[in-house]
C-alpha cells in the first residue's frame, strides 16, 4: 500500500479501495457480495453524513 501512494501517487483511499477488493477476491468472495456489500457500505456512511449535517445545520441556524 505505501508503495503505491508513495511512488505511484495513487490516492490513499483509491488504494485502500482496491485492497479491500483485491483481498475479497483472494479470499474467493463472488463478486455479486463483494459489489452489495460495497454499495451498502456507501449508503450507510452516506446516511452518517446526512444526519451529521443536520446537526451542524441545525446548530448553525440556532445560533443565528
Amino acid at each position: 500500500m505505501s508503495f503505491a501512494t508513495a511512488k505511484l501517487k495513487w490516492y490513499r483511499f483509491l488504494v485502500l479501495v482496491l485492497s479491500a477488493f483485491l483481498a475479497a477476491l483472494l479470499y474467493q468472495l463472488p463478486l455479486n457480495t463483494i459489489a452489495k456489500t460495497n454499495f451498502d457500505s456507501f449508503a450507510y456512511f452516506n446516511s452518517i453524513l446526512g444526519y451529521i449535517g443536520l446537526v451542524i445545520n441545525f446548530g448553525i441556524h440556532l445560533t443565528h
